[in-house]
C-alpha cells in the first residue's frame, strides 16, 4: 500500500561491501500516476476557477487604511512572591522520639 502516498525509498542489495540497486526510488510522479481524479472533481473545480475569477474583475477600490498609532507598552507582570518551603508533617511516632 502507499501509506499517506510517500514515495518509497531505493531497494539495495550488498553483498561483501558492494551495494546493488535493485529498485529505484519512487519519484512523486510515480506515487500520483496510477491516480483518476474523478470526473465531478474536474467540474467541481472548473466552478470553483469560475468563481474565483468573477470577484478580482469586480473589485472594489481599496479605502486607504487609518493611520494607526503605536501600542503602547505594557508594564512588565510582576513575578509572584517565592513561596515558603511547606511545613513537614511529622507523625505521633516521630513526634514522641524527639
Amino acid at each position: 500500500s502507499q501509506f499517506n502516498s510517500l514515495p518509497r525509498p531505493a531497494t539495495v542489495l550488498v553483498k561483501d561491501g558492494e551495494a546493488e540497486l535493485i529498485k529505484r526510488a519512487e519519484t512523486v510522479e510515480d506515487v500520483f500516476a496510477t491516480q483518476i481524479l474523478p470526473e465531478r472533481f474536474v467540474k467541481a473545480k472548473a466552478e470553483i476557477e469560475k468563481k474565483m475569477a468573477k470577484p478580482a474583475a469586480k473589485k472594489a477600490p481599496a479605502k486607504k487604511a487609518a493611520a494607526k498609532k503605536p501600542a503602547a507598552k505594557k508594564p512588565a507582570a510582576k513575578k509572584p512572591a517565592a513561596k515558603k518551603p511547606a511545613a513537614r508533617r511529622t507523625t505521633r511516632r516521630a513526634a514522641a522520639k524527639s
